[in-house]
């Protein structure tokens, strides 16, 4: 790395529906506490996860994506 550049790391966060405003028409039992994505995309990075899966909804759809290639 060229002297000066400081490493950026880029981690990206999935997350169906969260307990905000904009999700008000989901049922409660579908949506993730933003507190549990927050500290989830939190801890990603350190430990070098280049992606969060932060429900169940996310982690489902990811399997069922690995199953099919």
């Amino acid at each position: 790395m060229p002297e000066g550049l400081a490493a950026i790391q880029v981690t990206a966060v999935h997350v169906g529906y969260m307990d905000t405003d904009m999700a008000a028409f989901a049922p409660a039992d579908q949506k993730t506490d933003p507190e549990i994505v927050a500290q989830l995309a939190l801890d990603g990075p350190p430990a070098g996860k280049p992606e969060v899966l932060a429900d169940d909804l996310t982690r489902a759809t990811k399997a069922h994506l690995s199953d099919s290639q």
